[in-house]
């Protein structure tokens, strides 16, 4: 997902479990403090929850891609220098634009 925005508190992405699903089960991308934050839930037990350091409420472009395998994730974002076709790449497990959660890792 490519975006822009200002705003330091802001909710992108949100989905719970289909009909008939753990009421427990969801997904969350959301701009908390001016960081892309990605939670998601399985079930009764806690969510996880990812955070990268780079502050998207610059009103710049910014490519995020948000992963969930198993109980696990991924989460990453990088700038776009001069729009939504223009954004950087992230450096395999790079910190600064790069973070994940491993089965069973609970934040």
């Amino acid at each position: 997902m490519e975006f822009a925005t200002v705003r330091r508190d802001a909710l992108l992405v949100y989905t719970t479990a289909a009909s008939g699903g753990d009421a427990d089960e969801f997904v969350a991308l959301e701009v908390v403090g001016g960081r892309v934050r990605f939670s998601f839930a399985l079930g009764p037990g806690g969510a996880s929850r990812l955070r990268v350091d780079v502050d998207v409420a610059t009103g710049a472009w910014h490519r995020v891609v948000a992963r969930r395998d198993g109980r696990g994730g991924t989460l990453t974002v990088t700038r776009c220098s001069a729009g939504p076709d223009t954004c950087e790449s992230c450096a395999g497990n790079d910190p600064k634009c790069f973070a994940q959660s491993d089965e069973g890792d609970f934040r």
